[in-house]
């Protein structure tokens, strides 16, 4: 797949690829609570209240490395479970 990016410095073409779920296996991803634990103790996840406002701000770098990892590794927090539907 390529698409472009356009930033406010300058415009660039990139490619990518995706995965797609089969959805015969009839599955879901699962994230599990305790992950937001992890990410605020990594300061990958912040959160904040401004006149009342909630505001959630993440650093995406972060989150989307201890995210791999977990995924690469233990499958602590995200892992897949059998679908209800």
């Amino acid at each position: 797949m390529a698409f472009t990016m356009i930033s406010m410095e300058k415009k660039k073409d990139i490619e990518t690829e995706m995965y797609v779920r089969d959805l015969n296996k009839n599955l879901e991803t699962h994230i599990d609570k305790k992950i937001k634990n992890i990410l605020i103790e990594n300061k990958a996840l912040k959160e904040v209240y401004v006149e009342n406002i909630y505001f959630c701000l993440i650093d995406v770098k972060k989150m989307f490395d201890i995210m791999v990892e977990d995924l690469n590794g233990a499958k602590k927090f995200i892992y897949p479970i059998k679908s209800s539907v």
